[in-house]
C-alpha cells in the first residue's frame, strides 16, 4: 500500500507540496491545491486514502490475523520470555532477571536483526533474511550478527552542528556534534547485551572459586561443618555471592532505564 501511494505521489503529486506547515495552515493548502490541480489532487491525495480504506477492510483484515498468529505463537510479543529450562522451579528474582535479559537478547538478535535486513537488501542477502519465508511462512528469523550490525551502526550516530542532521561516526569530521540519543541508547544496549552473553557466563562459580565446595568434600558429613580451616572459604563465598548479586542488580536496573529507547 505504501509503494502504491509513493508511486501515485511521484507521478501525479501536487507540485511543491510543503514538507511541514502549521496545523491550521494545512487546511488552506489542501483547499488551494484541490482547486488549482484537481486531477493531481485526486490521484495523489484522494485516491490513496480511498484505496487505504478498501485495503483496511479486505487484505488488512487478513494481515491483522497473520500478525495476531505471529505474536501469539512465534514472537510472543505479549509477554517476557526467558531461556530457563522448562519444567524446573525458579524463584521470582531468577525469573525476573532472566526474563528481562533474555528479552534484551531477543531485541538485538530478532527485532534489530529484522529491522537491519529490511533496511537494506544486500544486508538481508548477507545474513540470510528471506522476506517470503520469514514474514509470510511463519519462520522465525534470528541473527546475532545482523542485530549487532544494526546496533553498532546506531551506536555511531552523531549530531551535525551545521545542518541539524545525523551522520555515522566512522570518518566524521570535527564539525559534527555529540552522540545522538539513539547512539547513547545503542551503546548502553551493547554493554548490557555483552555482559549477559559474554561477561556473566564467564564469571567464576562462587562455590568452586571460593574453595567452599572442596572444603565440604573433604569434611565428614556429621562433623562440625565449619571449623577454623573453613571460615576463610565461607567468608570468601559470601563476598563473591554478594558481589555477583549486586552486579546482576546493576545491569537489571540499567536495562530498565534504557527500555524506552528499545524500539524498532
Amino acid at each position: 500500500m505504501k509503494s502504491f501511494k509513493k508511486f501515485l505521489v511521484s507521478q501525479f503529486g501536487v507540485p511543491e507540496k510543503p514538507i511541514a506547515l502549521p496545523f491550521e495552515t494545512w487546511r488552506i493548502w489542501y483547499a488551494k491545491a484541490k482547486k488549482e490541480y484537481p486531477f493531481r489532487y485526486f490521484m495523489s491525495e484522494t485516491l490513496p486514502d480511498f484505496a487505504s480504506v478498501i485495503n483496511k477492510h479486505t487484505f488488512g483484515r487478513f494481515n491483522d490475523a497473520r500478525y495476531a498468529l505471529y505474536n501469539r505463537f512465534i514472537y510472543k510479543k505479549y509477554a517476557l520470555t526467558s531461556n530457563l529450562p522448562r519444567g524446573e522451579w525458579y524463584d521470582f528474582d531468577t525469573r525476573l532477571l532472566n526474563g528481562v535479559m533474555d528479552e534484551v537478547v531477543n531485541f538485538v538478535e530478532v527485532e534489530s536483526a529484522i529491522h537491519h535486513c529490511c533496511m537494506d537488501r544486500d544486508e538481508a542477502k548477507k545474513f540470510g533474511y528471506n522476506k517470503l519465508v520469514n514474514r509470510w511462512l511463519f519462520s522465525k528469523f534470528r541473527s546475532a550478527e545482523a542485530g549487532l550490525a544494526h546496533v553498532n551502526w546506531a551506536a555511531g550516530l552523531r549530531s551535525s552542528e551545521i545542518e541539524g542532521d545525523w551522520v555515522v561516526e566512522s570518518g566524521v569530521e570535527e564539525s559534527f556534534g555529540p552522540l545522538t540519543h539513539q547512539a547513547e541508547t545503542a551503546r548502553e544496549l551493547l554493554a548490557i547485551y555483552n555482559w549477559w552473553k559474554i561477561d556473566r557466563p564467564a564469571r567464576p562459580e562462587p562455590y568452586a572459586a571460593s574453595g567452599w565446595s572442596a572444603y565440604c568434600e573433604r569434611t565428614p558429613m556429621f562433623s562440625e561443618r565449619v571449623g577454623d580451616s573453613g571460615k576463610k572459604e565461607l567468608e570468601l563465598l559470601r563476598i563473591m555471592e554478594v558481589q555477583q548479586e549486586e552486579e546482576d542488580t546493576e545491569f537489571l536496573i540499567r536495562a530498565v532505564k534504557v527500555r524506552r529507547g528499545l524500539w524498532t
